[in-house]
């Protein structure tokens, strides 16, 4: 959790990673350097896009992050309200299928800022390292969209040494991105939702909108990526910490605790309409994320 609660720390901050941290998220990333921070503008100007590149040294990770939304008003404003703002998301010649709009915007003008560049560059250099993409809320959702850029743009990346942790992560992009351009490349997903995160379940799917069961798996519609790891109740202390998955399904991303590791990414046994709260999406592991690095709010 805390290199998504980092991405909304003061760019300042992150570039000299560390400083001023809480004590909690120092200790849980004393072994990490910043190698590189990324900032944007969307096309309107309206919207500011942030992500690092950087090196977990203990846990061989190099780890991409990017921040995500820690307010109602900010997702309101980043997600469109949770309405469906669904585009032909190509990013560096790369074509993702169909992906919220706004989501491959971030991504894209972060790479076109030479993040992905950055990003290949410090893979390379530590070619034994496992690439960790995470993020919270709206980070989450660019998590997921630039796994998949980089695992098409860079297949030697994909497979074993390609990792994404997500907390509280949107609908992405439909059926046939989240299995077929991400489920098809990256095989180690861990999609953490915190309860009843109501974030998670926009924006809708279309059975949603339509009153049937099930998510449809149709062109444009939105449907989650693989593998969701639900904690109906309580979660453990970010103290718990994260533990690294191994490529085949086996480790989930957190300690044991009471989760439950779905059978399918719209498994309707898992992750419920029920006691949807704002907040469930905004704590996770009993702590704050956009605060839980930086005491910002």
């Amino acid at each position: 959790m805390a290199y998504s609660s980092a991405a909304y720390c003061p760019i300042e901050r992150v570039a000299a990673w560390g400083t001023d941290f809480s004590p909690g998220c120092s200790s849980a990333t004393s072994s990490f350097s910043s190698v590189q921070t990324f900032e944007a503008k969307s096309e309107d100007g309206t919207r500011s896009f942030f992500g690092y590149v950087g090196l977990d040294t203990a846990r061989s990770w190099v780890v991409a992050a990017f921040k995500g939304t820690n307010t109602t008003a900010d997702y309101t404003t980043d997600l469109n309200g949770g309405y469906w703002d669904s585009a032909l998301c190509v990013v560096d010649g790369v074509d993702l299928g169909n992906v919220h709009g706004g989501f491959c915007e971030f991504w894209s003008r972060l790479n076109e800022a030479g993040f992905g560049q950055a990003l290949a560059q410090t893979a390379a250099a530590h070619p034994t390292y496992r690439l960790l993409f995470t993020g919270h809320s709206l980070g989450a959702a660019v998590a997921t969209v630039a796994a998949a850029f980089v695992a098409v743009k860079h297949p030697n990346l994909s497979g074993r040494r390609l990792s994404v942790y997500t907390l509280g992560s949107p609908r992405v992009g439909d059926f046939g991105f989240s299995h077929g351009v991400f489920g098809k490349r990256v095989f180690d997903s861990w999609r953490v939702v915190h309860s009843g995160d109501v974030v998670t379940h926009e924006p809708p799917c279309c059975a949603s909108l339509l009153g049937r069961a099930g998510c449809l798996r149709t062109a444009n519609c939105p449907y989650h990526t693989k593998r969701e790891v639900w904690y109906r109740g309580g979660m453990p202390p970010a103290a718990a910490g994260y533990r690294a998955g191994n490529g085949s399904g086996g480790n989930p991303p957190v300690n044991a605790s009471a989760y439950t590791i779905c059978k399918d990414a719209e498994d309707p046994s898992c992750n419920a309409f029920e006691g949807m709260d704002i907040q469930d999406h905004l704590i996770y592991f009993n702590e704050k994320v956009g605060s839980y690095c930086c005491d910002l709010l």
